[in-house]
């Protein structure tokens, strides 16, 4: 994969940063999820965000472990973050790709909502 500069990876640094600051959220998912970032329709970037363990972490690049894998377009992870995109209208209209664990989709919610949350407080800052 060549190195891809993504429109959302300030919101996985955020997320980096913040999940230590948000145990309450990682137990809830207990879960591995991998991200698949695309743009111009091609694989750009893959993250896994390890949400098991007692000290959570997002990384890049596929472990193997994942219990759901998500397919999105760069831009569109990046409106979904922002409450621009609905979750399940983004799955209706295979904008988001769900595989394995279905049941995951309303914790993965969970952490839009925190990103969401977290950057509207960086914006009023600003």
């Amino acid at each position: 994969m060549p190195d891809v500069e993504l429109e959302s990876q300030f919101l996985l640094n955020q997320m980096i940063e913040n999940l230590p600051k948000n145990q309450a959220l990682v137990k809830k998912i207990n879960a591995v999820m991998l991200m698949n970032f695309e743009k111009d329709g091609k694989l750009a970037k893959q993250y896994t965000f390890d949400f098991r363990v007692k000290s959570p972490s997002i990384h890049e690049g596929d472990d193997g472990n994942a219990n759901v894998t998500i397919n999105t377009d760069d831009a569109d992870f990046v409106k979904l973050c922002f409450g621009q995109l609905d979750t399940a209208k983004a799955f209706m209209t295979r904008r988001i790709r769900i595989t394995g664990n279905m049941a995951l989709l309303q914790r993965i919610q969970a952490v839009l909502k925190s990103v969401q949350n977290n950057s509207a407080k960086e914006k009023s800052k600003l």
